[in-house]
This record gives structure tokens, C-alpha cells and sequence, in this order.
């Protein structure tokens, strides 16, 4: 549901916190028929949410996961296109604020990288 109310946003460009392949193929699904009924043009940006922290708290998949997800939305997602990953560092001041979070997610786009065939 809160993908259908998502996509009703006018001139919605990218969604940045896709973290499993059922969100994935939900927003593929729904933009697909957005676009089969004129009402959008395709494909649509995302962005895959990575958990760097670990944090329950925090959404986003596993560095693990990440590569096979990847690679999940762009050779079964075509009205959506996968344009990078993020993350929600966490803060610490002992560890130099959200620094080993963003190094992870940097290792994490060079399996990606490498899983898509990709630079």
C-alpha cells in the first residue's frame, strides 16, 4: 500500500530505500502499469538501502546481500532503473562520525560493481 501511495506523487524521479527484491518487483509492477496506462514515463530511479551499521533500527539490506539484490532489479525490473546505494550512517563520535559506515557501503558498491558487470 504504501508503494501504491508513493508512486501518486507527482513527478517522483527516484525512491531511494528499496532493501528487498518483494519492494523491488512491488514498484516494478506498479510502475509498469502506471506507464502501460500513460500516466508515467519509465523507467523510474531507485536506489538500494544497505544496513552498513548493523542497526535493527535501521532498514536496509546486508553488505552480503546487496550484489544478488542488485542484480535481481536490473535483469527483472525494467521500468526501474538501479542508479546507486545508500546508506544511514551511524554516528559516532569515538569512530569518526559515520566513516566506517560510508567504507562499507563504498566496498559494498565494488561487489556490486564487479556481480553487474560494471565499472
Amino acid at each position: 500500500n504504501k508503494v501504491k501511495e508513493l508512486l501518486r506523487v507527482p513527478n517522483l524521479v527516484c525512491i531511494h530505500t528499496v532493501d528487498t527484491v518483494k519492494l523491488a518487483m512491488e514498484i516494478e509492477k506498479r510502475v509498469a502499469a502506471q506507464a502501460k496506462a500513460g500516466l508515467r514515463e519509465i523507467p523510474l530511479d531507485v536506489m538500494v538501502q544497505v544496513n552498513t551499521s548493523g542497526e535493527e533500527a535501521k532498514s536496509g539490506c546486508t553488505s552480503e546481500a546487496c550484489p544478488q539484490l542488485c542484480k535481481q532489479v536490473q535483469q527483472n525490473c525494467p521500468s526501474i532503473r538501479l542508479v546507486g546505494l545508500m546508506c544511514i550512517g551511524k554516528y559516532s563520535a569515538a569512530e569518526g562520525d559515520a566513516v566506517v559506515d560510508f567504507r562499507r557501503l563504498a566496498s559494498c558498491r565494488r561487489d556490486v560493481a564487479a556481480a553487474l558487470g560494471v565499472r
